[in-house]
């Protein structure tokens, strides 16, 4: 399972960027975590403009939090959000299904340098609960702690210090070894960190940020295999359907079938939804071999673009390693090349649709409606059953039940002599 983590510093005018990354990857990766989502000074989009095509994501309430953290998940891995009470300010819990029957959660933690005392020791809690969730644990993030020694796990700093007790005490490593962000003739630190409890990353790299971000692109591998959705969907053959004895079959008493159920609405419903399925079942065959899901790219990139997408890791590893401004003259060139390149193809992209608009109106709507509507699952659903316990909803169909029956909790009943009959 390929990650791919990162603070964008503003993700909205470095999407088109992270999408071409996307694109210029060999493996497709399995899930991309973003913190600092929203811009310092000003947020005011759809949510669906952050959709990728292929991913559902999750985010945090970003009316409530002040930068944002968003996650996106390859539409085929079984995932959902869960609901962890720390206090942490900002944050994201998902469990992943992975190796058949184990799990694997992943949080996504931003905590900023300016962060109250109530917020470290909330983060500090976090970090406890997250750590007695049973399987694989992994955690994400930009801590903001520069002054913390990785090699000697030794810090200056109390909210350090206890950081590095909190870990200690739940049995986590931090494997991030290198700077994470540099800015000018700033000192590098480790900022971003990424903390399991077993060792089941490999491969650990170091990219070069989106656009004018100075935090790096950090990519891994966790050693399991993720669950997959399983996309098949019952199709009929329609063609070879006996219509005339499922016609029929259906020509029932139904006045006096749903007479025994004395009003109740529900229940006539279930039983004449029950006897369609089954007849239908019986006359009307399913088509075989219906599961083929083709994965493909929507806009494949340029190769002159990969090129110098691969030209901008190489300088950014160069400058990290001898901190040369001669060097990071040339990296923010070739930054600003592949920004102005990458607009260059959304722009030949957007003309082509808009050419094709007449001939060929669903790509135009397919794009709209990808601006406008974006992918995310409901998570878990709390509720209560009927002695008043609160109980945990988990499955599509309860969450389904759960939903409509609060929805036909609030609307009113009007009695029949209100009510006013059309002439």
């Amino acid at each position: 399972m390929d990650i791919l983590y990162t603070n964008a510093d503003g993700l909205l005018n470095k999407l088109d960027e992270l999408k071409s990354r996307i694109y210029a990857c060999k493996v497709k990766p399995s899930i991309i975590a973003v913190t600092e989502v929203k811009h310092k000074n000003k947020w005011d989009i759809n949510m669906a403009e952050l959709s990728i095509d292929g991913y559902t994501f999750f985010a945090n309430n970003y009316d409530e939090n002040p930068r944002g953290i968003i996650n996106y998940v390859r539409n085929d891995i079984l995932c959902k959000q869960v609901e962890l009470e720390s206090g942490c300010m900002e944050n994201i819990v998902l469990e992943i299904q992975v190796n058949k029957n184990n799990k694997l959660h992943l949080g996504t933690v931003y905590r900023s340098p300016n962060s109250t005392d109530d917020n470290n020791k909330a983060v500090l809690n976090f970090i406890s609960k997250f750590s007695t969730y049973s399987g694989y644990k992994l955690i994400l993030g930009d801590f903001n702690c520069p002054n913390i020694n990785w090699d000697t796990w030794c810090a200056s700093s109390p909210f350090e210090l206890k950081f590095l007790d909190t870990l200690r005490k739940n049995f986590l490593t931090q494997y991030v070894d290198k700077p994470t962000r540099a800015r000018g003739d700033d000192t590098p630190h480790i900022l971003d960190l990424v903390i399991s409890e077993e060792n089941f990353l490999q491969n650990l790299s170091y990219e070069s940020p989106l656009g004018k971000s100075d935090h790096c692109v950090l990519m891994f591998d966790c050693k399991v295999h993720t669950s997959k959705q399983n996309y098949y969907t019952v199709k009929r053959a329609l063609s070879k359907g006996d219509y005339d004895g499922l016609r029929a079959s259906l020509n029932n008493d139904w006045i006096g079938m749903l007479q025994q159920h004395d009003g109740n609405v529900e229940a006539m419903w279930q039983l004449f939804k029950g006897e369609l399925e089954d007849k239908i079942d019986q006359y009307v065959p399913i088509a075989n071999n219906f599961n083929f899901k083709k994965e493909s790219w929507t806009r494949p990139l340029d190769i002159k673009v990969r090129h110098k997408i691969s030209g901008k890791h190489r300088l950014w590893k160069k400058y990290m390693r001898s901190r040369d401004p001669t060097v990071f003259k040339q990296y923010k060139s070739a930054r600003n090349a592949v920004r102005k390149d990458i607009k260059k193809e959304l722009k030949k992209h957007q003309l082509y649709i808009a050419k094709q608009s007449k001939k060929n109106p669903k790509m135009f709507w397919k794009y709209i409606n990808n601006k406008r509507k974006g992918r995310s699952d409901i998570g878990d659903l709390k509720s209560y059953d009927s002695h008043g316990n609160e109980v945990l909803i988990t499955s599509d169909e309860d969450k389904a039940n759960a939903l409509g029956q609060f929805f036909s909790s609030v609307f009113t009943m009007k009695h029949k002599q209100h009510m006013i009959r059309r002439t």
